[in-house]
């Protein structure tokens, strides 16, 4: 696969000006026709339905594409992630409004027949309408017939990505129904990885800034690393993209997950292996008292609390909620707290020092103390830390 160094922008791929010749003249060269409801297959390519479609080309063949089990599930998966039935009920009240073009192209295995490459939502809605017949007959008849013939926009040309560069120019900014992080990020790094195109192109196709471009690179980059992970990356699904896309990777700028997790822009990897399965491991592992996972939800739980805790003095908190041995609020709680005085001593450090004095102490030269004739000074130096450590010591026993 083709790789793009985020940190230097990506600007080596085709410029702008090149974009126009080639890359989407065929979407120029669309011609209308008038089709039946029936005749319209839903696209099991649609990039709303595919999980994992870049560079993979077309997942189904046309002559699997129109068999009735296969259009009733499109149909519902539709109808579960993308909003049709308001949708549906909305053309019960003003009918079958071309207010954008439902685009097509001729179905391979079925003469008079069609795949929809843009408006699969639309076009599920309205066979929703059609097939409640009960509610479909009671609307007004200028409603019924505007759900068939329909007026689409017929493609003839051959490129396999068409159903993306459709949608991907209406989604990836504004549209009817706004793609997800996932979608925008997958057509993002389609362009920019496998086509080659320039960061500068992007902008100018998607209307996104280029770090709102290389946060979708890098976010899409990390989320292929963690499927990676041998425990917890098969179970990596597009709705866990947030966890890198507005977690991990949410703000450059101090950022402390790129440290704890030793993200690389280089090689597109985590140093940090054991520190990203823990993560992947508090984001699925359900705590005992809620039922919840660990880490339920992105925003807050992950940006904004547990970030806290992979901040320079909290090393103690994070591997306590970690290990399980407290909840993750209770931890920030604690990470929030107000500091001790500055005054406060240093345990930790204190018990080090000692131990060093004491290492000082059996390992003092005496044969070179007497040969230059210093044994009474270290003798008397020697006493006063006797003395100390004997009032300590009383003191810690009271």
């Amino acid at each position: 696969m083709a790789e793009v160094d985020v940190a230097q922008g990506g600007n080596e791929g085709t410029d702008s000006v090149a974009l126009g010749a080639g890359y989407s003249t065929e979407l120029l060269e669309l011609t209308e026709a008038e089709v039946d409801l029936t005749s319209l297959y839903l696209d099991p390519n649609n990039p709303r339905l595919v999980v994992d479609p870049v560079g993979s080309g077309q997942l189904k063949e046309d002559g699997v594409a129109v068999q009735p089990a296969v259009q009733a599930n499109l149909q519902r998966i539709l109808e579960e992630t993308s909003d049709v039935a308001p949708l549906a009920d909305g053309m019960c009240h003003v009918g079958f409004v071309l207010i954008d073009s439902v685009v097509v192209r001729p179905c391979d295995a079925l003469d008079g027949a069609y795949i929809v490459l843009e408006g699969n939502r639309r076009i599920a809605a309205a066979k929703s309408v059609l097939a409640d017949a009960v509610r479909f007959h009671s609307l007004p008849e200028a409603i019924r017939e505007s759900f068939s013939p329909i007026r689409v926009m017929v493609y003839s040309g051959d490129d396999p990505k068409a159903a993306w560069r459709l949608q991907g120019f209406r989604n990836s900014g504004a549209g009817l129904k706004d793609w997800g992080s996932f979608q925008k990020a997958s057509y993002i790094f389609d362009m920019v990885v496998n086509d080659k195109l320039s960061i500068t192109a992007v902008k100018e196709i998607t209307s996104y800034t280029a770090g709102e471009i290389e946060k979708y690179i890098r976010s899409y980059y990390g989320y292929l690393a963690a499927q990676k992970d041998p425990e917890f990356g098969p179970a990596i699904a597009p709705k866990d993209f947030s966890v890198f896309h507005e977690g991990v990777f949410d703000r450059l700028r101090k950022n402390p997950f790129i440290p704890w997790l030793k993200w690389s822009d280089a090689t597109h990897t985590f140093g940090e292996e054991d520190n990203l399965n823990d993560l992947l491991r508090l984001m699925k592992e359900k705590d005992d008292a809620t039922g919840k996972p660990r880490i339920e939800r992105v925003n807050p739980d992950l940006r904004d609390r547990f970030s806290v805790l992979l901040k320079p003095g909290n090393e103690l908190l994070l591997s306590d909620f970690v290990d399980g041995k407290m909840t993750l609020d209770a931890a920030h709680e604690l990470a929030r707290a107000p500091q001790p005085d500055p005054q406060t001593a240093n345990l930790d450090g204190l018990l080090a020092e000692l131990s060093e004095i004491e290492q000082r102490l059996r390992g003092l030269p005496v044969v070179q103390v007497r040969h230059e004739k210093r044994v009474n000074e270290f003798v008397s130096s020697t006493q006063g830390v006797q003395a100390a450590a004997s009032e300590v010591i009383d003191d810690l026993s009271k």
